[in-house]
């Protein structure tokens, strides 16, 4: 096992700035919030890290996943169901310090599917981090 990465993480300040329009920041309806974006099935470890890789990149996302046991003891859970062809992969760290991370392998978004849809399924105002992954294939505007 390489420290590396929790040592890396433990001295890091990350910090999160959100556009105007992101649903956190909308403060005139945090009493409607739960109900609009409740919390997804497969993210409901409040108490753990939940980070997502998500991007229309398959081939990232494989190099991504096999890279992780190279830097960590990681182990592929269960997937947990979103929706008919879609599923939540998760990916849990053996380790004293990585226990409290969850890396989920989320699906991409469906052209016919709006954004808003998309966050909601995702649950993503519950997900700590996100890994948004390109190759040449596609273009970041896609």
């Amino acid at each position: 096992f390489n420290s590396g990465l929790s040592e890396y993480l433990q001295y890091q300040n990350l910090e999160v700035v959100l556009p105007r329009h992101a649903p956190q920041c909308d403060l005139s309806m945090a009493d409607r919030k739960p109900s609009m974006y409740p919390r997804p099935a497969f993210c409901w470890e409040g108490y753990k890290m939940h980070l997502a890789l998500i991007g229309p990149s398959t081939a990232c996302r494989n190099q991504f996943t096999a890279f992780l046991p190279k830097i960590a003891d990681v182990f592929k859970g269960p997937p947990s169901r979103l929706g008919p062809g879609r599923e939540a992969v998760p990916n849990y760290f053996i380790d004293d310090v990585l226990h409290r991370l969850v890396l989920w392998e989320l699906p991409e978004v469906n052209w016919k599917q709006s954004c808003e849809d998309y966050i909601r399924e995702l649950g993503l105002l519950y997900i700590d981090c996100v890994f948004m992954l390109f190759s040449d294939k596609y273009k970041v505007t896609d």
